[in-house]
């Protein structure tokens, strides 16, 4: 087998190992560093952006790869070369302000030549404009494989699996393998480095895939929780393990329904805790069947360094409730917290370095809840701005700190601390001159309470402006751009189409 074929092969059950973030981002023998997984996560991202945009006519979609890299399409048709990439990057494009691919849970892992391979799970939302519905178009995950090049990190492999459900659909694949020791230095502040949090990041990436695929029977969901782990009220290895091999028919090594995003790390004495919002969707099967909503909720995690790395000591799982009154005794949201230097984060890259990159995350990851619940009655949404930011949504702006606590805390009645309804994803980060500027994918979701039904309420995308202030990494202005599709013209006039093929 060649090299590629031999990474596929391990990758196609879609189980990563947790693998230790090193500080060599030139070093050949499976190391990474906190630098390279920013920026091969930064590379997912763009690649959202560059083909549902079609940006320079599939030309920036078409960058992305190395050159030598492809696209596997259904069949395992590879499709190669600057000008074939750049027409499928163009082919089903719909243009500037489009949204379809939403991504979420990359896990990375380092490879032994010096590279990297990935996987990310994948929605496709079409965002309905002038009056269209919008529905879930389909789902599932990339395998990639990634090439350090004299340009950065590129993909040199990307194929799309959709989701399917069983066990006599499984993919060619070797064993799973073990779960890596990461660190065993012990947690002695509230500020954790950027490779902890990076790392918590990877830990939780391998959530969905163990849980939805079912990984030996179950085990590889197990080994992410400390050996007394708790889900819910579940404790122990021997209850979890009935959860995670027991807990649907549908499971096998393609299979996609658990779709977690938008996590907030807080340090602790103890390790860490977390929030995260998901959403779990019943993905339709060769365009045979409509994709069903099932309903969105949100983590609350217990993490701990223990001796095999980083695990969660405990999750609990909140459904979505209106009401000011549900849920009263859950922590307030906080502000995020800023990550100690790391002299294993790597140099600045583009001059953005690893805290710049986390601090920024944790400040679009905070955005979702803490809109949501009206935390602090407000306080918090108003804190992730600085006291001139400004958020606009068409001729609707709101500027200063009391304004926008005010719409923080009042700008739908359903509010409380288990309400979801706001989702992010895709977040791509660029350094500017006057910090860093950004484009977020969003989603707004009316999870029906009761027997209402789920339905998307609509999406697009979020253009921000990030300044560092005393207090740290804050919006200086935010502006939601709704999705709407304006078909550039095609060579052959024929409209285009959304496509699962990639």
């Amino acid at each position: 087998m060649t090299r590629t074929t031999l990474l596929t092969a391990a990758f196609g059950l879609g189980v990563l190992t947790l693998a230790t973030i090193h500080a060599q981002p030139n070093a050949k023998g499976g190391r990474l560093s906190a630098m390279d997984y920013i920026q091969i996560n930064q590379l997912i991202n763009r690649y959202a952006y560059a083909v549902d945009t079609g940006a320079d006519q599939g030309g920036m979609y078409a960058g992305l790869f190395a050159a030598d890299g492809k696209f596997l399409q259904r069949g395992g048709v590879a499709i190669a070369g600057r000008e074939a990439l750049a027409a499928l990057g163009y082919r089903t494009s719909r243009g500037p302000q489009s949204v379809f691919h939403y991504l979420m849970s990359h896990a990375i892992e380092p490879t032994p030549d010096g590279n990297a391979r990935g996987k990310e799970e994948l929605v496709q939302f079409v965002i309905g404009d002038n009056g269209e519905p919008s529905r879930v178009f389909g789902g599932g995950h990339y395998d990639d494989i990634y090439e350090r090049t004299t340009d950065g990190w590129r993909f040199s492999q990307r194929q799309f699996i959709p989701s399917q459900s069983g066990y006599e659909l499984a993919l060619p694949t070797t064993d799973v393998p073990e779960l890596h020791k990461i660190s065993n230095a012990p947690v002695a502040s509230t500020t954790m480095t950027a490779s902890d949090y990076i790392e918590i990041q990877q830990l939780l990436a391998r959530y969905p895939y163990a849980l939805d695929t079912g990984q030996r029977k179950g085990q590889m969901w197990v080994d992410l929780f400390t050996k007394d782990g708790m889900f819910g009220t579940s404790q122990g290895q021997e209850a979890l393990l009935k959860i995670a091999w027991q807990h649907r028919p549908g499971q096998g090594p393609s299979y996609t329904r658990n779709f977690p995003q938008s996590v907030v790390i807080t340090p602790t004495r103890e390790g860490a805790t977390g929030k995260m919002l998901t959403y779990v969707i019943d993905v339709g099967e060769g365009q045979g069947k409509p994709s069903t909503i099932l309903h969105g909720d949100h983590y609350e995690d217990t993490y701990v360094r223990a001796t095999d790395g980083w695990r969660i000591k405990h999750r609990t799982v909140y459904t979505k409730k209106p009401g000011t009154d549900a849920g009263a005794g859950l922590p307030a949201l906080r502000v995020p917290v800023r990550v100690a230097k790391d002299p294993n984060g790597g140099a600045a890259f583009k001059g953005l370095a690893v805290e710049d990159y986390l601090d920024i995350q944790q400040l679009i990851t905070t955005y979702p809840m803490a809109l949501d619940t009206g935390a602090g009655e407000g306080d918090v949404f108003a804190g992730l701005f600085t006291l001139d930011g400004v958020f606009v949504a068409g001729a609707d702006k709101h500027q200063g700190h009391e304004d926008l606590k005010k719409f923080g805390w009042g700008h739908r009645p359903g509010q409380g601390p288990l309400y979801v309804r706001n989702y992010s994803t895709n977040p791509w980060i660029e350094p500017s001159p006057e910090g860093a500027t950004g484009k977020v994918y969003a989603l707004v979701l009316d999870l029906g309470d009761k027997d209402a039904p789920n339905r998307i309420i609509g999406g697009g995308h979020y253009e921000d402006v990030y300044v560092k202030t005393a207090q740290g990494w804050r919006i200086k202005r935010r502006e939601f751009i709704p999705s709407k599709t304006v078909v550039p013209p095609r060579q052959n006039g024929a409209a285009a189409a959304p496509s699962t093929s990639r």
